[in-house]
Formats: structure tokens, sequence, C-alpha cells
């Protein structure tokens, strides 16, 4: 489960933002919160993301950092895992993050160079904070 009370709205979050996707299904969600049964699916890498969606069109794998859990080995190793998981989907991929608003500069920084160092193509990043405001970088 979510650690923090904090991590646990940025992980509501990021179920909100899925759920306002065209088309999206809210009973293919599965979230690291108390009110879903079932643990999210595990990826390549062994991580359980905070989010996970896919349908026959799409997948999404959400995961929500506090402003202290951002910029570590742990977190570029989840998100290289997440790159990896979305790249066996033959459809649209995406990786959402989401953090504290104060958070939202580090965190665009930090997809960037992650992104630039991996040479990482054909995945959407969407960049949202707990106050809904969002910044994709699809590539």
């Amino acid at each position: 489960m979510a650690e923090s009370r904090l991590h646990k709205q940025l992980v509501q979050c990021i179920v909100s933002y899925i759920e306002t996707i065209p088309d999206c299904c809210a009973d293919f969600i599965e979230a690291d919160l108390e009110n879903y049964n079932t643990r999210t699916s595990r990826v390549v890498g062994g991580f359980y993301p905070d989010v996970f969606y896919k349908d026959c069109r799409s997948i999404y794998i959400g995961e929500a950092k506090t402003e202290q859990d951002l910029i570590n080995s742990h977190t570029t190793n989840q998100l290289l895992s997440y790159v990896d998981e979305v790249n066996l989907f033959n459809g649209e991929r995406h990786i959402i993050l989401c953090v504290p608003f104060v958070a939202a500069c580090t965190l665009y920084n930090y997809v960037n160079l992650i992104i630039e160092q991996h040479n990482i193509a054909n995945i959407c990043f969407h960049l949202i904070t707990d106050t809904l405001k969002s910044e994709k970088l699809c590539l």
C-alpha cells in the first residue's frame, strides 16, 4: 500500500487523471490504494507501479513520488523498468508521473534527462502535480 497520506493523494491524482482519458474503462484501473482490491500488476524488473491501466489500445503506468523520493537510483530503475514494460505493448504507450506542485520543475528536468540519456522514444510521459496541472512529453 501507499506509504504516506501525501503519497496516497498523489496516487489518487493519477487515478483521477486516467479516468479523464476518452474511452477509459475505470474497471481496468489497478491502483495502490485501499479501495482497490488487488495489487497492481508487476512489470519488467519486478516493480509494482502505483497505478496500472491497460486496454486493447493503450497502456498507462503511473508512479507517484514525493519531493524527497524523486531523484535517486531506485526511481531511475523504476522508470526504466516502466519504459521496458510499455515497450512490450503494441499500441499507445504512456507513463504518468505525479509529484507535489513544488517539485514540478524538478520532475520535468529529471524526466527529460532520463529520456535523453536512454534514448527513449515512442512513449508519452504525462507529468502531473497534486493540483492536476499536467505537462505531456510525447516522444
